[in-house]
């Protein structure tokens, strides 16, 4: 479908927008939380991707680790976690869990988040997906989180098994 737009309309229903409702899944630019153009139509159907996942997992016995590396998915479209690979959006994550935030001397970090003096210890982590905005205010990290306290914590034992 098309939809014409006026000026903060999207701002206003980004939250509703990007939600499934029942059994349909949204993707598409304007469903996106962090980019805008193609890189938010490429966010958006990864995004509705890993809702379909997520909501086939119920039913079916899957490990804690497939599971963080499932939820890990929401996170590829701006980073990387193999040692050597390319910052994308966000930095590389392969080694984070216990370092120094805003440590790649070759990725371009908000003067915020240098500024933080953060190490990225677990807590620090689970506080920064739960909403980067209230860890470091001012940072140029734009994420929605939708995990819950168990997902955000299988993802960082994800994090912490790929360094």
């Amino acid at each position: 479908s098309w939809a014409d737009w006026d000026p903060g309309q999207i701002t206003s229903f980004i939250n509703v927008m990007s939600k499934p409702f029942q059994r349909l899944h949204f993707g598409g630019e304007h469903t996106a939380v962090a980019n805008p153009g193609m890189e938010s139509a490429m966010e958006s159907g990864e995004r509705a991707a890993n809702e379909v996942i997520a909501a086939l997992l119920p039913g079916r016995d899957i490990s804690a680790s497939g599971r963080a590396e499932l939820l890990f998915m929401r996170c590829q479209a701006c980073h990387s976690t193999a040692q050597g690979d390319a910052h994308k959006l966000g930095p590389n994550l392969f080694g984070i869990v216990d370092s120094q935030a805003a440590g790649h001397e070759d990725f371009e970090y908000s003067e915020a988040l240098l500024q933080s003096g953060l190490q990225w210890d677990r807590q620090v982590l689970a506080a920064w997906i739960r909403d980067p905005g209230q860890v470091v205010p001012g940072n140029a990290m734009v994420y929605q989180n939708t995990l819950t306290e168990a997902e955000i914590s299988d993802l960082i034992d994800y994090l912490a098994r790929v360094q």
